[in-house]
């Protein structure tokens, strides 16, 4: 049986492959505005989502421009340092950026097409988060079992 060590493991990998697919695109400005104003727009009006689609301006590009490589840097990260604790902080800002974009299109009626991002952020999210978990539960076990051993010296 694999290890929760292991599994947290594939899972920051994975999820950091995703990132660099579904975000890493958003820190090349012709492409992150192709995707921006093409693609998701596209997608929004053909699929007739509820919510306002805003028009791409310099300014916000560069935001996602920034956004996109930053997470390129945090999944390649995740990819050579395989820490525990970066499963723990990626899971944690997964649950608030679904939070943020749910928030978004509530409050203020942006387009529903963010609904797919949420689902995927939070599956990535908790799936992390419930493996960091149970791998601290599996850590703390093995060292009751440990000090509970008599000493033998």
């Amino acid at each position: 049986m694999m290890s929760s060590a292991k599994k947290l493991e594939r899972v920051q990998v994975a999820s950091a492959i995703y990132d660099y697919i579904a975000v890493g695109i958003f820190a090349f400005p012709v492409i992150a505005a192709w995707h921006l104003g093409v693609n998701l727009q596209g997608i929004h009006q053909a699929l007739e989502f509820t919510g306002g689609y805003p028009a791409f301006d310099p300014l916000h590009l560069l935001f996602a421009n920034l956004f996109g490589g930053f997470a390129i840097m945090w999944s390649t990260l995740r990819i050579v340092k395989k820490l525990p604790v970066f499963g723990l902080c990626d899971g944690l800002l997964r649950v608030y950026y679904a939070t943020l974009m749910l928030l978004y299109v509530v409050v203020w009626k942006t387009s529903a097409i963010l609904s797919v991002f949420i689902a995927v952020e939070l599956f990535w999210g908790v799936w992390q988060l419930w493996l960091y978990f149970a791998l601290q539960k599996e850590l703390n076990s093995s060292e009751r079992h440990f000090s509970a051993q008599p000493n033998r010296a």
